[in-house]
């Protein structure tokens, strides 16, 4: 009887244990009929669980596409998802039930990715992973999500393993209602990396909505692209530092940038400019780089090369002032040319018949393809205002002559 016993304490025992077993996926299989399913026509929640989709899907206004947590979307070869102009897509997850995009097979470039026309509020991504698109290389860029002429917030999640860009902006609308939406709603903690060009490829009335905490790691080009927009930038603009630098490319089409309102940089913040590239503030805007002697503001060209890009230009009266910047490389021949050739890194507008303004101090000039500022009064002669000690405030390098009066 006491052996009896014992077995069946021991029995019990055994029974109480906690199981070792490893937990699997609990996301269940859901099924989608391409044929009734690719055009939303209504508001429409997805998940949780998992969806092969073989088919391109199309958000159709005014309609909302919701994501629910814990949902897995893995889309065939040269597929994609589509947000329409009105529509909007909802893709909120936490960080134990994240939301996945992806292709069948994780390779770069398997599927075309996700096209935003939207510019709703709605659209949000938070928890989210991204990946393995970037096929659909028509404007200019792929990527695995294009804002194409919309707009989205981004937290905490994961855009990576593209063929091309992780996030690119393509196009903006003319109509004030975009110029002012024309940016993301948040971008904050997100990682973007792995991509087969840059993480993020934007233009400069969105560059300055940039959040905070973002990495930005292995991919090919670790910059973020800042592409010519084609016309002046009439927002205000600014530009905080990065983990990264900003580059502003010059590919075809893209001369650099003109603003029409305040474009602001801020201490610790890395410039890169491309061939040819300069920026400038207009006759009715303002360029203020004001960095610390801890914290300074650095502007050089994409190669180490003395007149690779052009100039930082001005032409208004408008308090511009550059304070602790490392200016390189530049003084070139612009893609526009301001100053019959003679551009220096810092610049007046030689061609402006206007009050001009300028203050630059505490800044260190270095190989330049010309003068390292140039304050001549042009034709017709309108000399510009400046601070005095220019030429005593500042170190220069390489630079001929270091001031041009």
């Amino acid at each position: 009887m006491k052996k009896i016993i014992l077995a069946s304490i021991a029995a019990l025992a055994l029974f109480a244990l906690p199981s070792c077993k490893k937990e699997t996926n609990t996301q269940v299989q859901q099924s989608f009929d391409c044929s009734t399913q690719s055009t939303i026509n209504a508001n429409t929640t997805l998940g949780p669980g998992i969806y092969n989709i073989n088919c391109n899907i199309e958000v159709s206004s005014p309609y909302t596409l919701t994501i629910a947590p814990g949902t897995t979307l893995i889309f065939g070869q040269g597929d994609q998802l589509t947000v329409d102009q009105g529509a909007s897509i909802s893709a909120v997850g936490t960080s134990s039930n994240p939301i996945s995009f992806q292709g069948a097979q994780q390779t770069k470039g398997y599927w075309n990715g996700i096209f935003i026309n939207s510019i709703s509020i709605i659209n949000q991504f938070t928890y989210c992973t991204v990946r393995d698109a970037g096929a659909n290389t028509g404007n200019k860029f792929g990527a695995d999500v294009s804002l194409y002429q919309g707009t989205a917030g981004f937290t905490n999640c994961t855009i990576t393993n593209s063929s091309d860009a992780g996030i690119f902006f393509y196009g903006i609308y003319s109509s004030a209602q975009f110029v002012d939406a024309a940016v993301f709603n948040t971008f904050n903690n997100n990682t973007l990396s792995n991509n087969g060009s840059y993480p993020l490829v934007t233009f400069p009335s969105s560059a300055g909505s940039i959040g905070t905490g973002n990495t930005f790691t292995g991919n090919v080009n670790n910059v973020v692209a800042v592409r010519s927009e084609t016309s002046n930038v009439s927002v205000n603009v600014t530009l905080a530092p990065l983990s990264v630098p900003y580059d502003f490319l010059q590919l075809s089409g893209d001369a650099g940038e003109t603003f029409d309102k305040v474009f602001t940089v801020l201490p610790g913040t890395t410039i890169l400019l491309g061939s040819g590239i300069s920026l400038a503030a207009s006759s009715v805007g303002t360029f203020i780089a004001q960095g610390t002697a801890s914290n300074p503001i650095t502007f050089k060209g994409e190669q180490a090369t003395a007149g690779f890009w052009g100039s930082l230009a001005v032409q208004s009266p408008n308090g511009n002032t550059f304070q602790y910047c490392n200016v390189s490389g530049g003084g070139g021949a612009a893609s526009y040319d301001i100053n019959a050739g003679q551009a220096g890194m810092i610049s007046t507008y030689m061609y402006i018949p206007s009050a001009r303004n300028i203050n630059v101090q505490n800044c260190t000039l270095s190989n330049s393809g010309s003068s390292g500022i140039y304050l001549s009064p042009g034709a017709p002669a309108v000399t510009p205002t400046y601070n005095s000690n220019v030429s005593t405030a500042n170190t220069f390098s390489s630079c001929s002559p270091n001031v041009q009066f």
